[in-house]
Order: structure tokens, then C-alpha cells, then sequence
């Protein structure tokens, strides 16, 4: 179990004062996504080693129950959005229900427009967060010239740009213009 603590003395100069309701939701959303999260990793990393048995035929590679609980320090008020999930070209692809899962544990957004999902994916995608009430966003994932992937080949909407930036919890906010 993960405990979300908020450094008061330290985060958007609120020292002293009391965090408002909607703190507390969001909060409690950052920690149910990073437990679902957390949860989906560890079973997915020992899911590669199903095959792999001892002479008895024991698996090598158990969970052997939970470490535990650790403290996370947050106030950056970020709005977490899930990273092109149909990216068939890396290898698994997410699915509908664990994004799901995180949409319940507090997921923010979905990012739809992407260029490793094809037309039927963004389709798809687009209409689940609409379902779950997500944002849908879009990148171009360009990092440099380390890639063949040209700047702002896909964008996030302004209206989905501004509905992050009003679900995000911090007093930092972007420059206009």
C-alpha cells in the first residue's frame, strides 16, 4: 500500500495552510493509480517466467505477498495521462480493461493520436475515453534527432490541452501565448 504525502512547506508556497477536498481526491487518485499500476507491472514481470519450473515442476518465479508500505512525496499537481497504449510496434499493447482500472484508480487522460496507432486503434481508443471520461490527447513522441519521427506529427487538441491543465492541481501554470 502506497501513502501520497504532501510537503506543505515546500510545494507552491502554501506553507502552513490546510489541503482543500479536492486535494484529497486527487491525491487519493495518484495513489490508487500508482498501486494499480505497480500491481499490473509486477504480474506482467512474472508472467514472462511462467514456463520456467523447477525439477518438481514448482515455478522458479512466485509472488510471495507485498513489501511494506512506503511513503510517496508529491506536489507537482501533474494530471496523469496513459502513453500511446496500442503501440504495436513495441510489442504488447495495453488493454481495455486494465486502462480501465487505472480510469477508476484516477487516470487523467489517454493519449489517442499517436503514430504507432493505426486508424481502427485511435478509433477505438478515442470512443473508450469517451467512455471512461478520460482526456484524449496526442503526441508526436519526438525526442531529437535520435528519431525518424518529425515534430508535431500529432497534437493534443486545445480543448484537451486546456481541460489538463484545469484538472491540474499545482499553482505552476503554462505561459500564454
Amino acid at each position: 500500500m502506497l501513502t501520497v504525502v504532501h510537503d506543505v512547506e515546500e510545494a507552491n508556497d502554501h506553507t502552513g495552510s490546510r489541503r482543500s477536498m479536492l486535494d484529497e481526491i486527487v491525491r487519493s487518485g495518484a495513489r490508487q493509480i500508482l498501486s494499480v499500476a505497480l500491481e499490473a507491472e509486477v504480474a506482467a514481470y512474472i508472467a514472462q517466467f511462467t514456463d520456467q519450473v523447477d525439477e518438481n515442476g514448482h515455478r522458479l518465479m512466485v509472488r510471495n505477498g507485498h513489501h511494506d508500505e512506503r511513503t510517496v512525496l508529491t506536489a507537482a499537481g501533474g494530471v496523469p495521462v496513459f502513453a500511446h497504449p496500442r503501440a504495436r510496434s513495441r510489442g504488447r499493447i495495453v488493454g481495455d480493461d486494465a486502462i480501465a482500472a487505472l480510469a477508476e484508480a484516477g487516470l487523467g487522460g489517454l493519449e489517442v493520436d499517436h503514430l504507432d496507432h493505426g486508424p481502427d486503434d485511435r478509433d477505438e481508443l478515442r470512443a473508450l475515453a469517451k467512455d471512461l471520461g478520460l482526456i484524449v490527447t496526442g503526441s508526436s513522441d519526438f525526442h531529437g534527432s535520435n528519431k525518424d519521427i518529425p515534430l508535431g506529427a500529432c497534437t493534443t487538441s486545445v480543448e484537451s490541452y486546456e481541460a489538463l491543465v484545469a484538472q491540474a492541481t499545482s499553482d505552476v501554470h503554462p505561459l500564454a501565448g
